[in-house]
């Protein structure tokens, strides 16, 4: 295996580590993980996205997403690729997530 292959491989490996650490520590609900509003939308996109691939559903064209009568209009397009990280390691954690 050549070395940059290798490098890769391992960078990969790392991504994907440190992705279900994250997870971990925001769903745990043990852990005091402050979250502000901005991250609390993206976290309920993610689980909504989750949540709609858990069913074998693609998810609403557009969201909205917000605390109260603040709602953000949230597009399908976000948060495929790059958010996917995050959104891959709640298949492996079967916990309810209460992001309030």
């Amino acid at each position: 295996m050549k070395k940059e292959t290798r490098g890769r491989i391992l960078e990969a490996i790392a991504y994907i580590f440190i992705s279900f650490l994250v997870v971990l520590i925001a769903i745990n609900g043990v852990t005091p993980f402050k979250i502000p509003a901005d991250g609390q939308i993206h976290l309920a996109r993610y689980e909504q996205v989750f949540q709609s691939l858990r069913h074998l559903k693609v998810p609403a064209e557009i969201s909205f997403i917000g605390p109260g009568h603040n709602l953000n209009a949230v597009i399908s397009c976000y948060p495929w690729l790059g958010g996917f990280l995050f959104i891959l390691p709640r298949f492996f954690i079967s916990r309810n997530v209460n992001l309030s």
